[in-house]
């Protein structure tokens, strides 16, 4: 079971090594989802609307998107900001 479950909001901090699920919720059932870190490096992470990342690090600190494109194509973005704290933050 993950500790935390957020449905995506501008930035979400986490202490490192927590376990994390995002939910990307959109008003369109049938939109289909995919996950992107985005950077240097664009990744993309997976399809469908919950992400789950575990033991999490302070690499993981980054930019997030979410999108959902419709049956009609058209695509709807939210993007936040992942900040991971250090386990020793006081």
């Amino acid at each position: 079971m993950f500790e935390n479950t957020v449905v995506v909001p501008e930035i979400v901090k986490v202490i490192a090594s927590s376990n994390l699920t995002l939910v990307c919720d959109f008003e369109v059932s049938t939109a289909t989802v995919q996950w992107t870190c985005l950077g240097d490096n664009q990744t993309m992470l997976k399809a469908g609307n919950v992400l789950e990342l575990k033991q999490i690090t302070v690499r993981d600190s980054g930019v997030y998107r979410c999108d959902a494109v419709d049956l009609f194509g058209d695509v709807t973005t939210k993007e936040f900001t992942l900040d991971v704290l250090s386990e020793y933050t006081t």
